[in-house]
């Protein structure tokens, strides 16, 4: 029986103007296929993923509870755009769990599948959208590849007001940009998320990074020579660091590892390292706050 937007699990789909519509589903798959490019979907509850989206779409929660995306081991949710047809999608007030994206055994992994997409983000796999996130929670998930919390690949992306919690990943255990332009303010926090590897909280690679008055602190690196606790810079990356932004209580590996709060490494641009105003606290970090130390 469908649901109401009041009960467990329940939501309505609505228009831009947010005029309810007729349908109500009880499956948010279903509800984000048959929705029109643009249209806004409201929901509350818990709903079991995957889910896939292939069009531009808002994704809102209906009151101060926010309802939980849970993935159940699988992604959580992939976004998937095109080159030629890119797609705006909008995440606001959501709570996105339990992801999981393992390209390799899933008995080692504890994934429900092995992973197609190379186990890339397991919260979110973001490819060729304009990707805006908003109030929103991602944790608790886990990638064998990249991005354990958010893989935003080709995008623009902007993530606001938000807490990316406690994901683990090979490399970047929070995020991880790839060849995009990745904002993040509003007071966002990237909190206790670890890598086998490089880049801890985030990996900016071929990309424009922009961190406005948020934190990074308490990430680490796990292997040996692993780099970046807080943030690994790479591939011509460009970053600034602004508002009271704060890189702190990070850590790489000590044996071997460097940059506990930021590490850039030699073929990025070293020129946006030291773009960090006055007001940016990178502090607290082991074995070293930023590697290589400005000059």
């Amino acid at each position: 029986m469908p649901l109401a937007i009041s009960q467990p699990r329940g939501f309505e789909a609505a228009q831009n103007s947010k005029i309810q519509l007729e349908a109500v589903y009880t499956n948010l798959q279903d509800a984000i296929d048959q929705a029109n490019p643009g249209d806004t979907l409201i929901l509350t509850g818990t709903f079991q993923g995957p889910f896939t989206i292939q069009k531009s779409l808002n994704l809102e929660n209906a009151n101060s509870t926010l309802p939980i995306l849970d993935g159940h081991g699988y992604r959580v949710l992939y976004i998937q755009g095109s080159q030629s047809h890119r797609i705006d999608v909008n995440l606001m007030g959501l709570v996105i769990v339990n992801g999981c994206a393992s390209a390799n055994s899933i008995s080692d992994s504890g994934c429900a599948s092995v992973d197609l997409l190379g186990g890339n983000g397991a919260g979110i796999l973001a490819a060729y959208a304009n990707l805006n996130l908003s109030q929103s929670t991602v944790k608790n998930c886990y990638a064998s590849g990249t991005g354990g919390g958010i893989a935003i690949l080709s995008c623009n992306a902007v993530i606001n007001a938000s807490q990316i919690l406690y994901n683990q990943a090979a490399t970047g255990g929070g995020i991880f940009c790839l060849g995009s332009t990745c904002t993040i303010g509003e007071q966002t926090n990237i909190i206790g998320n670890q890598v086998t590897s490089d880049g801890g909280g985030i990996v900016s690679n071929q990309s424009t990074l922009n961190i406005d008055n948020s934190s990074i602190s308490y990430n680490t690196t796990s292997a040996s020579n692993s780099n970046g606790g807080g943030l690994y810079n790479t591939t011509a990356s460009t970053i600034s660091i602004t508002n009271f932004t704060q890189i702190i209580y990070n850590q790489a590996n000590e044996d071997g590892g460097e940059g506990g709060g930021i590490y850039n490494d030699a073929s990025s641009n070293p020129a946006y390292i030291p773009d960090l105003d006055g007001n940016t606290e990178v502090s607290f970090n082991s074995p070293d706050n930023i590697y290589p130390e400005p000059s």
